[in-house]
């Protein structure tokens, strides 16, 4: 029944749409704990490239298996 629903293209969009707003939200959150936590500032340059990066790639493969329920029903 889950796969019927994302196999729409309007709610594929939606939850493509929202997947990338929560990493989005997640990773502003995490800078900001980064930023007021870590007072190394090579650490704190790290954990932000780090936390962006694992960002990315979450948003990537979220987008990769919603596309693929999508595209193959």
């Amino acid at each position: 029944a889950a796969r019927a629903v994302v196999a729409n293209p309007i709610n594929a969009s939606l939850l493509a749409a929202f997947v990338i707003a929560a990493f989005w939200h997640a990773q502003l959150g995490l800078q900001v704990v980064i930023e007021d936590y870590i007072h190394v500032r090579w650490q704190e340059l790290s954990l932000q490239i780090l936390v962006r990066f694992a960002t990315l790639m979450a948003i990537l493969v979220a987008l990769f298996a919603i596309g693929r329920i999508a595209f193959t029903g």
